[in-house]
């Protein structure tokens, strides 16, 4: 991918302190043509987080901070800003009591250990179509 087309792609943080997990989403974003950085738990994800991030891939179950405290950490300081980040949800369990508490807490979508391709392609694709029809452009639009 030249540098050009590098600079057009998805910033991703993946927040995962599993390493086989963590590589594989590395790995499987880096198909998808996305940039992506890593924090191994959430005191390194709340230090590395900011708005060249598009998207939050957020393993819930860390052992340090849990995983709705960090999401609500990260719309905390994005707290009247016009652009938001898309928080993605990693659980390796779902429930619709579960998703309904991911996505109260600020959470924009819920999605099950392993992660599809597909599934993560259909998340990302329906939460920058929404943000278009409220009149937010997509994150990097604005850089």
């Amino acid at each position: 991918m030249n540098a050009n087309k590098k600079s057009e792609s998805l910033k991703i943080l993946i927040v995962e302190d599993e390493p086989i997990t963590l590589v594989a989403h590395a790995r499987m974003l880096d198909t998808l043509g996305c940039i992506s950085h890593i924090a191994v738990n959430g005191k390194q994800a709340l230090a590395m987080f900011s708005y060249e991030y598009h998207v939050v891939l957020l393993d819930i179950e860390l052992p340090d901070i849990n995983g709705l405290l960090i999401a609500a950490s990260m719309r905390k300081s994005e707290n009247n800003k016009r652009l938001q980040t898309c928080i993605i949800a990693v659980t390796s369990q779902l429930d619709n009591k579960l998703e309904e508490k991911y996505l109260a807490a600020g959470i924009n979508a819920v999605i099950k250990k392993p992660v599809a391709t597909q599934e993560l392609c259909r998340i990302l694709k329906r939460f920058f179509e929404y943000q278009q029809q409220i009149n937010k452009p997509f994150l990097w639009a604005s850089q």
